[in-house]
């Protein structure tokens, strides 16, 4: 099964107050990914892992299951160096990732630039709806936001996003 989880932000103070997340997000989170993910199961993470105290990163991704994919995000590349990242817990480290017919990115994309592509997984906009508006290109059919805050802290089973083919 492939889970996809993003901007899960771990020990980020102000993303509780930016995006409106319970003081224990962080163990949600963990409590959620390992409830919901078996060991043969793949998670893509879609970006801006972890903030502060990133020695932390690895002990977490250990105790998680799964394989661990991670699309780097913004703030990923201030974190650390893909190699930092695989050393550190990801098993592959990229900027995108297709699967069929679905790219995974950080930021939204405009599809139409990508032919075979029918959906953009995505992460980066939280759940700011107001930021859709900065690209124009948007379409909610085929723009996919995953956002940790709208699906109670967890990742979520790909086919609760997108239709493959």
């Amino acid at each position: 099964m492939i889970h996809v989880i993003a901007d899960t932000h771990w020990n980020h103070p102000n993303i509780i107050k930016y995006c409106s997340r319970p003081e224990n997000y962080r163990e949600l989170i963990i409590d959620n990914w390992r409830r919901l993910v078996q060991p043969d199961d793949t998670v893509i993470h879609l970006g801006d892992v972890i903030f502060n105290r990133r020695h932390e990163l690895r002990g977490i991704l250990e105790s998680l299951p799964g394989v661990k994919i991670l699309i780097v995000g913004n703030h990923d590349k201030r974190t650390g160096t893909n190699n930092w990242f695989l050393g550190n817990g990801f098993n592959y480290v990229c900027k995108s990732h297709t699967l069929r017919n679905v790219l995974f990115t950080h930021k939204p994309v405009d599809i139409a630039e990508y032919p075979g592509i029918e959906y953009n997984v995505h992460g980066h906009l939280h759940n700011d709806r107001e930021a859709i508006k900065g690209y124009p290109f948007y379409d909610e059919a085929h723009n996919i936001l995953m956002s940790v805050e709208e699906f109670d802290y967890r990742p979520a089973r790909l086919e609760e996003l997108v239709e493959l083919r």
